[in-house]
């Protein structure tokens, strides 16, 4: 059941974001439905109590960051923000795997785990270490010392 509800949040995530513009409401759109995202994903790994200590940890300063970024705009708080949400990403993606991969019988469940591992890993982990990097359209997250450490052009 859980697996299932990470698999809808995901959906939703997926259908709801591009269709909301970010000059209106389309970002609090996002962080609705990342939100979701995240409540979803701490119950997935909810199963035993040192991953669930382990996931909320991870959550609630990802939760934190994304809600503070919304209201105060710092390059500091978006980089936090990534590298936050990179980790519970990442985190959550082998937590599902191995429940998927452990069960014995397969279930709805089972596939939803697999389904959601299988969207998880190229779709949000990518676009967060993507946002990183600063080639994506959320802009340059990095500080400005790091830019000119790289301010000779590779190509």
């Amino acid at each position: 059941m859980s697996n299932s509800l990470l698999l809808v949040a995901l959906v939703l995530l997926a259908i709801a974001h591009p269709f909301f513009p970010a000059e209106s409401f389309g970002h609090a759109v996002f962080l609705v439905a990342i939100s979701a995202v995240l409540i979803a994903a701490v119950w997935a790994v909810s199963r035993h109590r040192g991953v669930l200590a382990a996931g909320l940890s991870l959550a609630a300063p990802t939760f934190i960051a994304a809600w503070m970024q919304h209201f105060i705009e710092r390059r500091w708080l978006t980089a936090v923000y990534l590298v936050l949400g990179a980790l519970f990403l990442a985190f959550t993606a082998v937590v599902v795997l191995r429940q998927t991969l452990g069960d014995a019988a397969v279930t709805a469940d089972t596939i939803a785990g697999a389904i959601c591992f299988y969207y998880w890993t190229p779709a949000l982990l990518w676009s967060y270490c993507r946002a990183w990097s600063g080639a994506s359209s959320l802009g340059r997250a990095l500080p400005p010392a790091w830019d000119r450490r790289r301010s000779r052009k590779l190509w």
